[in-house]
């Protein structure tokens, strides 16, 4: 455990010495672009799935009965999910019944009046909502005059159990909830804050290329190797020192889009570390991949490309630029199933343990993959010596 402490402190000394860089690159940068993405795509998002109730006032002036009746439907206790009855000048929306409504059923004499600056979906279900009563009162009529000139008993029930049906305002089928996808229900501020922890991670891949490729970092490549370690302690030592350095950058990630956005990362602080660390694990057993199982040349080229996919499939908003088919596409795909979709959806419901699947085969496969590197490494030491 020593010689893992030596490794540590030494990685870390050297970070050090460049931590104005790294801090910029994996901290800085990443908070630049995500707080400018969470702008410019606000109004992409929808962070609400319900309707809140729509401010309407009421006139009735009709001499009848039916004026009364739709008055009293609009005010019961079913309708104010959907409707708050208030003021005029309180409303948005003011429904006027004539005096001569119940005479004149089939002319509909109910008139909508909209303010100023009203939501236009909200004027189009009042007005469904009106014509769905002015039509449960037309076939109440007819239904009637069909009763009374028939005699079948079976017949008439039936009849009279379609009058009550049709004497029930089906609000349901008027102001329908808006269900959305999690993805979709998120703040802009939460989609971009996420999809920042995991464009992070994979920029910390450019580790292992650098390492290889980049003739300054060689330098840091070769203090660490001072230290007398087997091919074993080099990959598992490169795996948890980056593991941990890179979950402290992200925590300082989640803090800082925290203080930005009170509705960002909500929840308890743990799920976040852990979740982190898992990730963080997961893409320094990759980097370590790259840096011991892929040549020098190909390395580079590895990570430009797994960057340019998560560009694409996670980090941008693909299906809310696009829409359609194509952005349906773009939002079910793997890459943000895996890496983004525990963070929203914890941030929508604090379930913790939905996505537990996800975290052990993560974590499984980190731990393959670190196998693989190691044994590799081994096979090439001895076939070198």
């Amino acid at each position: 455990m020593s010689k893992f402490w030596i490794y540590l402190k030494t990685n870390i000394r050297a970070d050090l010495k460049q931590g104005h860089i790294i801090l910029s690159v994996f901290l800085l940068l990443p908070l630049f672009l995500t707080f400018i993405l969470g702008f410019s795509y606000r109004s992409a998002f929808v962070p609400e799935g319900d309707n809140d109730p729509i401010d309407i006032s009421l006139q009735n002036d009709d001499r009848g009965e039916w004026g009364s009746v739709l008055s009293d439907t609009l005010s019961g206790d079913e309708m104010q999910a959907f409707l708050n009855i208030t003021d005029e000048e309180d409303s948005d929306f003011h429904l006027y019944i004539q005096a001569d409504y119940s005479d004149r059923l089939a002319d509909t004499l109910i008139t909508i009046q909209t303010k100023e600056n009203s939501s236009s979906s909200e004027e189009a279900m009042l007005k469904q909502l009106v014509m769905q009563w002015q039509q449960a009162l037309l076939d109440q009529e007819q239904l009637l005059e069909e009763v009374v000139s028939i005699e079948d008993p079976a017949v008439i029930a039936t009849l009279q159990n379609s009058l009550e049906e049709l004497g029930e305002l089906n609000s349901d089928a008027v102001f329908t909830p808006t269900t959305y996808h999690s993805q979709t229900a998120l703040t802009s501020n939460q989609f971009t804050a996420v999809t920042g922890v995991i464009y992070i991670l994979i920029m910390t891949l450019s580790g292992g290329a650098g390492m290889s490729t980049n003739k300054e970092l060689q330098g840091t490549r070769k203090r660490l190797g001072v230290v007398p370690l087997s091919p074993k302690q080099v990959v598992l030592f490169e795996v948890m020192t980056n593991t941990l350095i890179y979950t402290v950058i992200i925590i300082l990630f989640l803090i800082i889009w925290r203080l930005i956005d009170s509705q960002t990362f909500t929840g308890h602080p743990l799920f976040y570390i852990l979740w982190s660390l898992n990730y963080a694990l997961f893409f320094q057993s990759i980097s370590a991949a790259l840096l011991h199982m892929i040549p020098d040349h190909f390395s580079n080229w590895v990570y430009q490309g797994v960057l340019m996919l998560y560009m694409l499939f996670g980090f941008l908003p693909v299906d809310k630029m696009i829409g359609g088919q194509v952005g349906e596409f773009f939002s079910q795909n793997f890459i943000r199933l895996l890496f983004n979709q525990p963070f929203y959806d914890y941030m929508q419901n604090e379930r913790a343990l939905e996505h537990w699947p996800v975290f052990v085969g993560l974590l499984a496969a980190s731990l393959l993959i670190t196998s693989l590197t190691i044994r590799f490494k081994h096979r090439r030491e001895l076939h070198l010596a």
